[in-house]
């Protein structure tokens, strides 16, 4: 989960091809297919980090959890930039759409596998940044 595969999709679903094929669409999510790309290169630069940590010997960085987090966040705006460039047709889990509606419905589920991102920015703030742990409500 934390590699960065998992909720990426880039691999099944072409952002760009996906604008190409809705022209109609892209004045109005040309940006955000654009902050799509620059975030899959993030992530892959992350991983590399954490490989080159690997195969150096030395101790695991905070790659795994971030790159665990934003690969969700980064499925769940790659299903969305679906969802509005497919249209009405996303409705459907066949067709033209059905693209669009099976990653509403997968990667939600990024959200969740392997804990939820809200856990993952605890563990960030905690662990990794050292920030104090929320008080427990009784």
């Amino acid at each position: 989960i934390g590699g960065g595969i998992g909720g990426n999709f880039a691999g099944f679903v072409d952002a760009v091809a996906l604008l190409d094929a809705h022209p109609d669409r892209a004045p109005g999510v040309l940006a955000d297919v654009a902050g799509h790309l620059a975030r899959n290169q993030t992530l892959r630069l992350l991983n590399l980090r954490r490989a080159q940590r690997a195969v150096a010997g030395t101790e695991a960085g905070p790659e795994g959890n971030v790159t665990k987090l934003v690969v969700a966040e980064q499925g769940q705006h790659l299903a969305d930039l679906a969802m509005r460039l497919s249209g009405p047709e996303a409705a459907f889990l066949e067709g033209p759409g059905a693209t669009a509606a099976y990653l509403v419905l997968a990667c939600r589920a990024m959200s969740i596998a392997g804990g939820t991102s809200e856990i993952t920015r605890n563990q960030i703030a905690e662990r990794i940044l050292g920030l104090p742990r929320d008080p427990l409500l009784r």
